[in-house]
């Protein structure tokens, strides 16, 4: 049989509950293709069914040894390791003492210890459509947190557009327009200031939120919630702070080039983006990394941030509906 062919055929068995043929099927897959890490995450699965608890456990770390960022092989070598742990208890020994304060959380600042992981082996890259589906999220997350900042940077520009009270975007803008024309540049020159202001604000928010949840734990909310992580391109390890920083501000050239650099992904075997190459970064799939206490309270406080914002929007629109009917 070819080795696709023993693993569907393996999968049927298993899936029938025949699992001594799976197993059978499995040992010969990884042995036919030893650097096969889905062939010893199944042969581990059925080794766990048939009781072999030992076997699985030695096949899922195969597994991970081979792919250190495949999370499902990972979760069922800790449920098996639980319960090899718990069945080696006497029945009355007393509970484990607890971890002294200073070890019971994550320090605030500091990034969680690095994954012991074999370098020369290199993780499953994410796709195209998951990363731009992570960055969607984290888009319109962050979005949503930056508003009220972008608003309270537009205030002292509020007076030099007085005249214009009552105007939507569009008639303001044609106005100004007329104006310059007529030669009369002050408007003009004033929404240009306003404008390069409130760019700045919203691209200084940005590198120091993407750039500190890329250095912190190299997910971002959208890349936590999709299984992937930024990491370095060489090291597969955490980013430094000054390159999780240039990788955002790179990025920001993918708009100048109409998103070239982000289809990249798509067409090139590792799924690097442009700001990746520049950066020396790469994405890939990869279990969650524990957050900082810093961290979870960001996220939580963005979070309820941005659900108020879009409640306060949706209550606009509410009323504009009401008024417009």
């Amino acid at each position: 049989m070819e080795p696709r062919e023993l693993l569907q055929a393996a999968l049927e068995k298993a899936q029938a509950q025949h699992y001594e043929e799976a197993r059978s099927l499995l040992e010969q897959l990884t042995q036919a293709l030893p650097e096969f890490a889905d062939g010893h995450y199944y042969l581990g699965l059925t080794q766990a069914r048939l009781g072999e608890t030992h076997r699985a456990m030695a096949a899922f770390e195969r597994c991970l040894a081979l792919d250190p960022f495949y999370h499902a092989a990972r979760e069922q070598l800790k449920l098996l390791q639980k319960e090899v742990g718990a069945s080696s208890l006497p029945p009355s020994a007393p509970p484990p003492p607890p971890k002294p304060a200073s070890e019971a959380y994550a320090p605030l600042w500091v990034r969680p210890e690095d994954q012991s992981i074999d370098r020369t082996i290199i993780p499953k890259p994410a796709g195209f459509w998951i990363r731009a589906a992570a960055f969607a999220i984290d888009y319109f997350l962050f979005s949503l947190v930056l508003e009220p900042f972008i608003f309270l940077a537009s205030i002292p520009f509020f007076p030099l557009f007085d005249e214009y009270a009552g105007m939507d975007q569009e008639e303001m803008v044609t106005a100004i327009l007329n104006q310059f024309l007529q030669g009369d540049t002050g408007p003009m020159l004033s929404l240009l200031a306003a404008s390069l202001v409130l760019m700045t604000v919203g691209f200084l928010l940005n590198s120091l939120i993407f750039g500190y949840f890329h250095y912190t734990s190299g997910q971002t909310p959208g890349k936590r919630l999709l299984g992937i992580r930024a990491v370095d391109y060489e090291s597969l390890g955490y980013l430094g702070f000054g390159q999780s920083m240039w990788r955002y501000a790179a990025s920001t050239l993918n708009w100048c080039i109409c998103g070239i650099g982000y289809l990249m992904a798509a067409f090139n075997p590792e799924k690097r983006t442009l700001h990746d190459y520049m950066a020396g970064t790469r994405v890939v799939y990869s279990e969650k990394i524990p957050m900082s206490l810093f961290e979870m309270i960001l996220t939580l406080v963005m979070v309820g941030v941005a659900l108020a914002v879009f409640f306060m929007r949706g209550i606009s629109l509410l009323i504009a509906i009401r008024e417009f009917f």
